[in-house]
């Protein structure tokens, strides 16, 4: 895990190394309830070449524990409060 900045909480990669051709990146804030189906979907593309990356914005839902736990092979920014949509989609 990495530290980005005063603001932030922590970063998640998963082990080895991405080579893909499309990054999907998320902003998220108390979407839980969004969350798995968006993912899932993402999950039963044909094309398999993209890497996804959810930015949590402090959600206090329980976003961060379920992406962790149902979906390992997401990279998960999180900070630790909100930072607004476009801090999240350039994170």
């Amino acid at each position: 895990m990495y530290n980005l900045n005063k603001l932030s909480g922590t970063v998640v990669i998963p082990p080895g190394k991405v080579s893909n051709s499309v990054t999907v990146i998320i902003p998220n804030y108390n979407g839980h309830t969004y969350l798995g189906d968006c993912l899932n979907s993402l999950r039963n593309q044909t094309y398999k070449k993209f890497e996804i990356i959810v930015v949590d914005n402090g959600s206090t839902d329980g976003s961060v524990d379920f992406i962790k736990e149902t979906f390992p092979e997401v990279r998960l920014i999180s900070f630790n409060k909100n930072t607004g949509f476009s801090h999240a989609c350039n994170a």
